[in-house]
């Protein structure tokens, strides 16, 4: 078979081939799910879903059955104001077959609804280039430079705060650029929904939300309707923000300020390991946060691709 008779072969089974490597995806982590023990962090972070969850429960009895309501535990609890929605289904799930939230089946179950949140978030993250490249090759090539990223990959697993975050972001910007495109109500609304929830995980999500709402509110013809767009949408998303963050129903604004901060200044002291020897957090340089990032991440690449793409991306859709 000749070079070119190949790549013709290719050419026409292209969305075959795309669909086997999504499939593998899908595989990768319904093999390897079992494999993984548990991160530090993880009871810490299963056990906030559980006390939110009991928090909820509380509110509800109080409001259908008039029990005496006691929020004032929970108000203190440090962990309070990290959002959980994104996490509560698995929790649920367990719950409702009975399952003891400290075994090694709950944390494998854990496990693999973290890597589904990023399976899809890849499915998303395909469909988001599709709208920026030509090609459906380079496009699945984006997605393999995340995909096959070694930390990013080792944590879709077991990292449920920083990895569901990073899954919603991604998710998040593809329904502002379908919304972007397509101004439709269902759009607009999909695209509030996953902002509230990107911004529930993660305070910092509400980046995506504040700029996306700015530049669909210019594309409105009138100075008014400008302005009646940007308030109408604004208040839509803080709405769903608001329902799925159960820290702030009982003292809105002052909750709403404990959060921010909490998240402004993360609330965490410990060690780590820097220059060979074992430092507090808290003693660290202030220029420990660029070399650990570009050691982890491979930051500085990976802004310099990053600003190529959103320059791409405005040159097809402004």
């Amino acid at each position: 078979m000749t070079f070119i008779k190949q790549k013709d072969f290719i050419d026409q089974y292209k969305t075959i081939i795309i669909g086997i490597v999504f499939v593998c995806m899908a595989w990768i982590g319904l093999n390897g799910y079992k494999d993984y023990g548990i991160s530090y962090d993880e009871p810490d972070t299963l056990y906030n879903v559980k006390v939110t969850m009991e928090y909820i429960q509380n509110i509800v009895a109080n409001k259908i059955f008039n029990v005496e309501l006691n929020t004032e535990e929970y108000d203190h609890y440090i962990w309070a104001s990290n959002g959980c929605t994104i996490r509560l289904p698995i929790y649920l799930i367990a719950q409702m077959r009975n399952m003891d939230t400290s075994s090694a089946q709950y944390y494998r179950w854990s496990h693999l609804y973290c890597y589904m949140i990023f399976f899809l978030a890849m499915i998303f993250f395909y469909k988001l280039l599709r709208m920026i490249f030509a090609s459906q090759w380079l496009s699945l090539a984006g997605v393999m430079i995340l995909f096959l990223s070694p930390r990013i990959l080792g944590e879709a697993f077991y990292n449920l705060k920083d990895n569901n975050f990073l899954s919603i972001f991604i998710i998040n910007i593809y329904f502002w650029a379908k919304a972007y495109l397509k101004p439709k109500k269902w759009n607009l609304f999909l695209f509030c929904f996953v902002s509230a929830l990107c911004i529930n995980t993660r305070i910092f999500g509400g980046i995506i939300f504040g700029v996306g709402i700015v530049l669909l509110s210019v594309k409105q013809e009138r100075i008014f309707s400008k302005f009646a767009f940007f308030i109408k949408y604004s208040l839509i998303a803080f709405g769903l923000f608001y329902l799925m963050t159960p820290f702030l129903w009982t003292k809105l604004f002052p909750h709403l300020v404990t959060l921010i901060k909490n998240n402004v200044s993360f609330p965490w002291i410990g060690y780590m390991l820097f220059n060979g020897k074992v430092v507090k957090s808290t003693d660290l340089p202030w220029y420990v946060l660029f070399n650990s990032m570009d050691n982890y991440y491979n930051s500085y690449s990976f802004c310099y691709f990053c600003f190529l793409g959103v320059d791409n991306l405005f040159d097809r859709l402004l």
